[in-house]
């Protein structure tokens, strides 16, 4: 014999069963360095950069969309320092604020290339088609190095 408890606990479990799942945070795992040398400019870059170096969280300070990476604010904007050299600024000043300089080169027939001076440790240099490139390259290599991600 079926008791209301018994019909009422099968509810809740068939209720739970069609409820979509709870989507679980996704942990990212380290990139080598030669991953991050291979990388392109795009939104896969610019996400990584906006993370790990500016210390913004995905869902409160920016998201990923269809064009890359939207930063939220009072004015939403599209932010993509891997190919924008006004959104690579952002990064540099970044990283003198967490005291670690750079210096940057380029001329007509070279890349450019974007060293990041580590205290007491050697420099890191990046070669890209573009001085943004090279800035974000740069400046994951640099965070690992040092391990300072925010």
């Amino acid at each position: 014999m079926v008791t209301k408890e018994i019909l009422k606990r099968v509810e809740e479990i068939e209720a739970r069963a069609l409820q979509p799942p709870v989507p679980q945070k996704k942990k990212r795992r380290t990139m080598t360095r030669g991953e991050i040398l291979r990388m392109e400019a795009g939104p896969e870059l610019d996400r990584l950069v906006a993370e790990q170096i500016m210390g913004w969280s995905e869902g409160k300070h920016f998201k990923v969309g269809d064009f890359g990476v939207v930063k939220l604010g009072e004015v939403i904007d599209i932010w993509s320092p891997s190919s924008d050299i006004a959104a690579a600024w952002e990064v540099v000043k970044e990283l003198y604020d967490r005291e670690l300089g750079i210096e940057m080169y380029g001329e007509k027939k070279f890349p450019w290339e974007a060293e990041i001076l580590i205290p007491g440790g050697r420099p890191v240099s990046v070669q890209a088609e573009t001085l943004p490139l090279a800035i974000c390259r740069a400046a994951l290599l640099a965070v690992m190095e040092v391990g300072n991600a925010k």
